[in-house]
């Protein structure tokens, strides 16, 4: 995955409703790599995101910074949302100076819960607010 983190199912998961423990280890800073355990099993499907991928600013070192948007996703349907955006705050959390793996935490939530982000503008400086449904990308 590199130095970027999907806030998104695994659809694979999802679509086989099978509960799998996922364990996160990190290999170096800002890199995430995931693997399941066949021994142990929790459910992991009923956790999603927004449709993003955010990766650290390179301008900014305390920042993190929309990498892409799904296409149908629903960071992507509300328009607002652009890449090079800086995600500011989570649910009115502060997130300036968290990790990627951070972020995905507070991120990630069940499936059509309402999440509400606030991000600097890359092309105006301008802050600006979203409210969002969780949920995976539509493949339409």
């Amino acid at each position: 995955m590199g130095a970027e983190q999907s806030c998104c199912a695994k659809r694979n998961d999802v679509k086989q409703q099978t509960e799998r423990q996922i364990s996160r280890v990190p290999r170096k800073e800002g890199e995430i790599v995931s693997f399941t355990s066949p021994h142990e099993t929790t459910a992991t499907a009923d956790r999603v995101g927004i449709g993003a991928y955010f990766q650290k600013c390179s301008t900014d070192p305390g920042a993190l910074q929309v990498k892409s948007l799904l296409t149908s996703s629903p960071a992507h349907k509300c328009g607002k949302i652009q890449v090079g955006d800086i995600i500011l705050k989570v649910d009115g959390e502060n997130v300036y100076g968290k990790k990627l793996a951070e972020l995905a935490e507070v991120l990630l939530g069940p499936t059509g819960s309402k999440v509400e982000l606030e991000f600097k503008s890359k092309n105006t400086g301008n802050t600006y607010e979203v409210l969002l449904l969780r949920g995976i990308a539509s493949l339409n």
